[in-house]
């Protein structure tokens, strides 16, 4: 039963938000009481905090098996920073946990602070092999992918209007970072 409320609060907080999906909405969309739903989460916070708990441990356990692969640098980059993402999250519901469950938020912080010690070190391995310029510092580019990502997370006028997910961002910056801006012959 546990699950089966995650599951269906994760699709009602994809279509409404966090703040406006009701227990009542779920309550009704399971065909249980909300003695049922208080039986696992003392409250609506208590099973938002919940889903965020779930997504973190599964990418955590996503890094884990990325990190542990025998891919290239540059695979393990991409899985741990662009493919890694499975579900297609609007940016609206990425901005609404920031603004209003910062709990929640800094375990997201947290993670992507643990995702981006991993990508230095892989950033350095492919300077190593003699991928990736030298004359750059990993840091900075970590860092600007941070910026450019949270940035557009936070620009609401940006995504309302045009329905791009987190993920249509991270693809995007991928792009620019591994191909540049110019056009080559």
């Amino acid at each position: 039963m546990y699950e089966r409320i995650v599951d269906e609060a994760t699709k009602q907080i994809s279509n409404y938000g966090f703040r406006k999906f009701t227990v009542d909405e779920l309550t009704a969309e399971l065909g249980i009481s909300k003695k049922t739903i208080y039986k696992y989460f003392k409250s609506k916070n208590e099973l938002i905090s919940a889903i965020v708990d779930n997504f973190v441990e599964m990418e955590k356990k996503h890094c884990a098996e990325t990190m542990a692969g025998e891919s290239s640098w540059m695979d393990k980059f991409q899985r741990l920073f662009f493919l890694g993402i499975k579900y297609r999250i609007p940016l609206r519901l990425v901005n609404e946990l920031n603004k209003f469950f910062p709990e929640e938020w800094e375990k997201i912080n947290n993670l992507k602070q643990s995702k981006l010690a991993l990508g230095e070190k892989l950033l350095v391995e492919g300077m190593s092999q003699g991928d990736i310029r030298t004359d750059i510092t990993p840091k900075i580019i970590l860092k600007s992918i941070d910026m450019i990502t949270l940035n557009i997370i936070l620009a609401e006028d940006f995504y309302d209007h045009d329905k791009i997910t987190f993920n249509d961002v991270l693809e995007e910056i991928q792009q620019l970072l591994f191909y540049g801006l110019l056009k080559r012959d």
